[in-house]
């Protein structure tokens, strides 16, 4: 049971830690909506976007309405997915904003194996009964840092990725 909370944290954490940046950085987000060929409620559907993400994130935290935030979570996975598909359909480079300016990434193919990630993630807190307030207060922090370090080291893998790429390029 200590791994289905665990995996509850870490999907909240994780979205609520791609809605903040995305809401600090609202206009490249917006960016990467029109290039998607979402141009005329790109402001209106950007803030859709964060602001269910944020929502969602809170939900899987809350035991009793847990299992609204595990069907949103897959609600939201079918839009990621839709953006790495046109993405892939207009053969556009398209940074993805998936954590605003924060990570250096692309829409992509790559996109669809994280979402698909996520979306199996997504069973435990559907499938599982679990009581996130059963635990101590001090686990679930703990669980929280965990979480946000995955988040830190995945974009500093990348950065390091993109660095070393740029270095090859230029030699």
């Amino acid at each position: 049971m200590e791994l289905i909370i665990f995996i509850r944290v870490f999907l909240g954490t994780i979205l609520l830690a791609a809605a903040i940046p995305k809401l600090i950085s609202l206009k490249s987000f917006r960016t990467t909506l029109v290039q998607l060929g979402i141009k005329k409620l790109s402001f209106s559907i950007s803030i859709v976007i964060v602001f269910s993400e944020i929502i969602v994130g809170i939900l899987l935290y809350i035991d009793k309405i847990q299992k609204i935030g595990g069907v949103m979570v897959i609600v939201l996975s079918f839009g990621y997915l839709w953006a790495a598909w046109r993405s892939k359909r207009i053969n556009n480079e398209i940074a993805c904003n998936c954590f605003g300016n924060l990570i250096p990434e692309t829409l992509g193919y790559h996109t669809v194996g994280k979402v698909v990630f996520l979306l199996l993630l997504d069973y435990s807190p559907l499938i599982y009964n679990s009581t996130l307030f059963d635990y101590s207060f001090y686990k679930i922090v703990i669980y929280i840092f965990v979480s946000l370090i995955s988040i830190g080291l995945y974009g500093l893998i990348l950065t390091i990725n993109n660095l070393k790429n740029s270095w090859e390029g230029g030699l």
